[in-house]
This record gives structure tokens, C-alpha cells and sequence, in this order.
């Protein structure tokens, strides 16, 4: 039936955005409606020095400098909430405890109208 045809078409066609994004050189994420990431490139992991497994659900909270969690986050909620678009300049720390700043960008992904989540990207800043 129609709706059947059109979940096979989506899925073909997130599965073929994956595979794009995943050799995109831009350090590229995805996230469900509910702001929790999905989907990291290699470009984000060699960026950030933190694995798929690490950044998936809630585990990006950790990519941010502990002084800036409470509000980023708070930030990145009420973006998710009121359906909208992200773009904040970001300290986010390396394993090692290396503070740098990223550029986050996230735009809504609508299906239909509705948004079903957010691809974005995070650039790094040059430090002073």
C-alpha cells in the first residue's frame, strides 16, 4: 500500500544520506525529534576524538567544556522543543581534557511537515 511504499522510500533514502554524509569531509551529525544523535560521520569522530558509540543518545553532552554543559544543553533542548533550527558557537573538550571552540549548526528535518529531527554540522574555530 502507499504507506508502505513511502516508509521504503524513506528508509532507501536515509540510507543512502548515511552513506553520503559518512564520507562527507564536514564533521556532520543527525538526531531524532527528541535531540538525541543518531548518526556521526567519520569527519565528527576524527574531530572530535570520540567514537559513534560515545556521542550516540545523550553521549554528546560529553563533547562539551563541563563550564558550558548546563547551558548548552538547556540551549539545544529549547531549540528541539520549539521545533527550530541550532546555531551556537560551542567549547567543546577532546578526551584529553583539550578545550576547543566548534561552530554547531543544526537545521530541522521536516517529513510531511513534521520535523522529524536535526542534521547538522560542527566546524572548528581558530583559536586565538
Amino acid at each position: 500500500d502507499a504507506v508502505c511504499d513511502i516508509r521504503d522510500s524513506l528508509a532507501f533514502n536515509s540510507s543512502y544520506m548515511r552513506t553520503v554524509h559518512h564520507t562527507n569531509p564536514k564533521a556532520v551529525f543527525e538526531t531524532d525529534a527528541d535531540g538525541h544523535v543518531t548518526y556521526v560521520n567519520r569527519a565528527f569522530m576524527r574531530l572530535t576524538e570520540f567514537s559513534q558509540h560515545e556521542v550516540m543518545h545523550m553521549g554528546w553532552v560529553n563533547l562539551i567544556a563541563p563550564h558550558s554543559r548546563d547551558k548548552v544543553v538547556s540551549m539545544w533542548m529549547k531549540a528541539v522543543e520549539a521545533q527550530r533550527d541550532f546555531d551556537e558557537v560551542v567549547p567543546y573538550v577532546k578526551p584529553d581534557g583539550a578545550e576547543y571552540p566548534v561552530h554547531a549548526i543544526a537545521h530541522t528535518i521536516r517529513v510531511a511537515g513534521e520535523m522529524v529531527g536535526h542534521l547538522g554540522e560542527i566546524i572548528p574555530l581558530e583559536t586565538a
